[in-house]
C-alpha cells in the first residue's frame, strides 16, 4: 500500500551485449529497433504495436518484434517483411516464464539493438481470470485512501471516477505487477435519477514514482476509448477479416474507418452500427451527412 510497502528493486545482469563498452555510438536517428510485446493477440496495445513496426519499416527503419506468442496480429507484420522473434509460445501475461526471460536476454546480446521499445501495461483484469480477479477484489481497499479524483459532465450525464492504487510486492498471480489499482465510477444522467456505479480493477508494471495517480486513472480511461473504437472497426467494419494485408493498404483503410466513424459520430449518431444500415438504405443521406447535394 502507498506509504506503507515498496516494491523491492531488482537489477537485472547480464543484458548488456558483448562488446557493448567499446561499440562506437550512433551518430543519427536509430536505424536497429526492437519492439516487446507479450503477445501479438487482437487488442489496443499489440494494434499500436503493428502500426508502428510497420510504419518505421516503410521509413527505412530495420525493426523486429518480440513476443511470447503469435496471434492475429502476426499477419499483417510478415506481410510488411518485419521479422517477428516469437519467445516462448504461450503467453507470459498468464504465467511468470524463466524460459522467455532466457530467450529475451538472448535476444538482446545478440541483436545489437539501437532501441528497445518494451510495452509497459495499464491492464484491466476481468471475471475471465477468477483467481486474479478475486485477489484484487479481496484487497483492503476500504483502508487504502483514493489517490485520484475525477468529476465529469457531458454526453448528457454526470460521471465521478474514483482511483485507489496499492503497491504490491509478491503473490499476485500476474508478473511484473507493481500496483494493483482500483476504479469506481459513479454515473447519473443529468436530467436526474439514480445513480449507477461500476467498479473495475487493473495492474500495471508501472511504480510509484514512474507515474501519478492522475496519470494512470487517464490511461485507463483512454484504453476504454481505443478499446471501444477497435471494437467498431472489427466488429461492424470487420477489419480483422479483412483481405487487405499488404503495403500501406492497411493503414490506408483503418484511416478510412477512423474518418467514417469521426463523421457519423460528429453528425449525432450514437451507433455507429445502426447509422451504417441508415446510411445504406439511401444513397442520398451520405451526401447530406457530409453537407452536398446530388447533382
Amino acid at each position: 500500500m502507498p506509504g506503507q510497502a515498496h516494491p523491492r528493486q531488482v537489477k537485472l545482469r547480464g543484458l548488456r551485449s558483448p562488446g557493448a563498452r567499446s561499440r562506437t555510438p550512433v551518430v543519427g536517428p536509430p536505424r536497429r529497433v526492437l519492439l516487446v510485446i507479450d503477445s501479438l493477440d487482437g487488442g489496443g496495445a499489440e494494434r499500436y504495436v503493428v502500426d508502428l513496426a510497420i510504419a518505421l519499416r516503410s521509413r527505412g527503419w530495420d525493426v523486429e518484434v518480440a513476443c511470447s506468442a503469435h496471434g492475429v496480429r502476426a499477419a499483417p507484420l510478415r506481410a510488411a517483411n518485419v521479422p517477428v522473434n516469437v519467445l516462448a509460445g504461450s503467453l507470459v501475461k498468464r504465467r511468470l516464464s524463466l524460459r522467455y526471460v532466457r530467450a529475451l536476454r538472448r535476444l538482446l546480446a545478440q541483436g545489437r539493438y539501437d532501441v528497445v521499445h518494451a510495452q509497459l501495461y495499464a491492464s484491466a483484469v476481468k471475471k475471465n481470470q477468477p483467481g486474479l480477479y478475486a485477489q484484487l477484489k479481496n484487497l483492503p481497499w476500504r483502508q487504502i485512501p483514493a489517490a485520484a479524483i475525477q468529476r465529469d459532465r457531458g454526453h448528457g450525464r454526470q460521471e465521478h471516477r474514483t482511483l485507489k492504487a496499492a503497491t504490491v510486492t509478491a503473490g499476485l498471480c500476474f508478473p511484473y505487477a507493481m500496483q494493483a489499482l482500483r476504479v469506481t465510477r459513479r454515473i447519473r444522467p443529468l436530467a436526474g435519477g439514480k445513480w449507477r456505479t461500476a467498479t473495475i480493477y487493473a495492474v500495471t508494471s508501472l511504480t510509484v514514482s514512474q507515474a501519478t495517480p492522475a496519470q494512470l486513472a487517464g490511461w485507463i480511461r483512454g484504453h476504454w476509448r481505443i478499446e471501444a473504437l477497435h471494437h467498431i472497426r472489427d466488429v461492424t467494419y470487420g477489419e480483422d477479416a479483412s483481405q487487405v494485408r499488404t503495403g500501406n493498404g492497411p493503414q490506408v483503410m483503418a484511416t478510412r474507418r477512423n474518418l467514417a466513424i469521426a463523421i457519423l459520430r460528429l453528425a449525432g449518431h450514437p451507433a455507429i452500427a445502426a447509422a451504417c444500415r441508415h446510411h445504406s438504405r439511401d444513397a442520398t443521406r451520405t451526401l447530406a451527412t457530409l453537407g452536398l447535394s446530388p447533382a
